[in-house]
Parts: structure tokens; C-alpha cells; sequence
């Protein structure tokens, strides 16, 4: 029988670290979950070989760029396993596309773009046309804003940290700015060595530049992707229609206080409020729609939910 790899709570533990901030100094690490640092420098490459951990993302405001995120929701026609994955491979090398998830319930597709303004969306509407004889339908909506929390049910941490990115001002940046996060944003443990080599400037102008992206907020976190599948869990997306503001404060916070869930998002053109949970089944699923449904009533009109299959790409920049 093939040896599984399990993990333990030292494991979850780096895991947790890693996901608050992937840049953090292997020293850092193993002092604050009191380990040695040959220790954790070995189980992390053992979590990344056990495919526990698929890679580390520059978490990027991609509104201080100047840039809008626009979701795409698309429901197929019946379709071939082969020409379903033909699809999804096109879309995902499209540069502009940040995010993409097969998605049951609610739609097949789900991806979302980074582009200038709409004028580019309706570009890149026109290279998908190319697929519009198996599109039985699409929805494009806008993010307004998206919150995600640290992952702390991994290690049941109460500690939270919080990446909000979406609809700020836009701020300063110049080409090389742009190069250092097109470089980062899919490689956020990236050494200085080999950063100040790719951008062709000395390791001094990366930490100089860094340290201004992340005071002016460009970047606001570094961030793991971890196989939650892995570890026991399913990702699921619940839209709720509300009838009135009154609450939305109050739900943010119970959003908060719920350590399986992990985003929230406020879109224009869509569903008014969005959650994402990370639960073992749909039965507690069900469980945190009731408490919410009970403390909620009177705000909440409708909701709907999706199950996720699988995250395919993320990126938070061009790819």
C-alpha cells in the first residue's frame, strides 16, 4: 500500500504561518511555533512535495493600479469531458484572468479579469466568442470589494488576518513597480537574490521597492495555497440577496468570528453579499446556513450555493 503522508500539528501549524504570511524568515517561523528551523524547513518541503501546499501567491490590490476585476459566471451546454477541458485551458492562459474554479449548482465556470476599464472587458468577451456554441449562459457582475481571512481552523487559531483588496484609490507606480509584481505575484517565497536578478537591480532597489509596495498597500499580504481537499475540506460559495443594509455590519462580523469562513465579497451587478467557507461537508454547510438564516431573517431575501470542484488558477495579477 503507497505510504500517505499525514500531517500532524506541527504541520498545521507552519501551515497556519504560511498562510498569514509566506515571506516570513524560516527563523521566524520555527520560534514562534517553538521548532527548530532544519525542522520546518523539512516539513515544508515535504507539505509542497505532498502537494499540500500548491504554491505561494503576492496577495495585490489590483484597484490602486488602476485595474477592476470583473466574474464571470458561465453555465455550459452538455459537453465531452475532452471539450469541457479544452475550454478551461483556454481560459486559463488568458493573461487577464486572475481567478478560475469549476464550480456545481449555481454554474460550471467561474473566473474573474483584471482589466483597465470596460472597453477591455468587451476584448476579452470577444476572444471567448470563439466558445459561444457551448455557452448556454453567462453572468458578468464587478467586485466592489473582497475580504479574505487567514485559513485559522487549519490549527483552530483564533487569530485572524485580513486581506481587503478592491475599489481604493489609485496610487503612484512606475514600469519597474509593475515588473517586480508581475514577477512576485505567483512567487511570493521568491528569494531577493533571485528577484533582484530577474529585475536586473541590485538586492537593495528590491527591498527598497517592496517596502514601498506593501506601506502604500499595493501589496497587502503574502499568502499559500493550500490543498484543502487534503486536508479533509470543501470549498463552498453561498449568495445572498438581501432585502436592506440594516445588518450588513453585523454579518460581516459574524463572518469574522466564523473561523471556516474565509472570504466575503460585495459585488455590483450580482448577488449582494458573497461568503466562502471551507467545510469537511455539506452538512455543516447547512449548520451555518441556519445560524444565519436565524440571526439574519429579516435582512436576508434569497440565497443560493455552489460547491466548488476545483481551483484552477490564482494569481491576484496578470499571469
Amino acid at each position: 500500500m503507497e505510504d500517505i503522508y499525514k500531517i500532524d500539528l506541527i504541520d498545521r501549524k507552519i501551515l497556519q504561518e504560511l498562510d498569514r504570511n509566506c515571506r516570513e524568515p524560516l527563523s521566524m517561523i520555527a520560534k514562534k511555533i517553538k521548532k527548530s528551523k532544519q525542522l520546518v524547513n523539512y516539513r515544508i518541503k515535504k507539505l509542497e512535495q505532498e502537494d499540500y501546499i500548491s504554491g505561494y501567491n503576492t496577495v495585490i490590490d489590483f484597484s490602486k493600479l488602476g485595474l477592476m476585476s470583473f466574474r464571470v459566471y458561465i453555465k455550459l451546454k452538455p459537453l465531452t469531458p475532452e471539450k469541457e477541458k479544452e475550454f478551461v485551458d483556454f481560459l486559463k492562459k488568458q493573461e487577464e484572468i486572475w481567478w478560475l474554479m469549476s464550480v456545481e449548482n449555481i454554474c460550471d465556470i467561474a473566473y474573474a479579469t483584471l482589466v483597465k476599464d470596460i472597453n477591455e472587458f468587451y476584448e476579452h468577451l470577444d476572444k471567448i466568442a470563439k466558445y459561444n456554441n457551448i455557452i448556454k449562459s453567462k453572468q458578468v457582475v464587478i467586485y466592489s470589494h473582497i475580504s479574505q481571512f487567514t485559513k485559522s481552523y487549519i490549527s483552530e487559531s483564533k487569530t485572524r488576518e485580513i486581506f481587503t483588496i478592491g475599489f481604493s484609490q489609485k496610487t503612484e507606480f512606475d514600469e519597474g513597480d509593475l515588473k517586480l509584481l508581475k514577477i512576485i505575484s505567483d512567487n511570493a517565497r521568491i528569494s531577493l537574490v533571485d528577484l533582484a536578478s530577474k529585475m536586473g537591480i541590485k538586492p537593495q532597489s528590491v527591498i527598497y521597492r517592496l517596502k514601498k509596495l506593501e506601506e502604500r498597500k499595493i501589496i497587502v499580504g503574502y499568502r499559500t495555497n493550500i490543498n484543502v481537499e487534503k486536508l479533509g475540506y470543501k470549498n463552498y460559495k453561498i449568495y445572498f440577496n438581501l432585502l436592506n443594509n440594516s445588518k450588513l455590519k453585523e454579518l460581516e462580523s459574524y463572518c469574522l468570528t466564523n473561523l471556516n469562513i474565509v472570504t466575503m465579497n460585495k459585488t455590483i451587478g450580482g448577488a449582494d453579499f458573497e461568503i466562502e467557507l471551507q467545510l469537511k461537508n455539506i452538512n455543516d454547510l447547512y449548520k451555518i446556513l441556519d445560524e444565519i438564516k436565524t440571526k439574519f431573517s429579516s435582512t436576508i431575501k434569497s440565497y443560493e450555493f455552489g460547491v466548488a470542484r476545483e481551483e484552477i488558477k490564482m494569481t491576484y495579477f496578470y499571469s
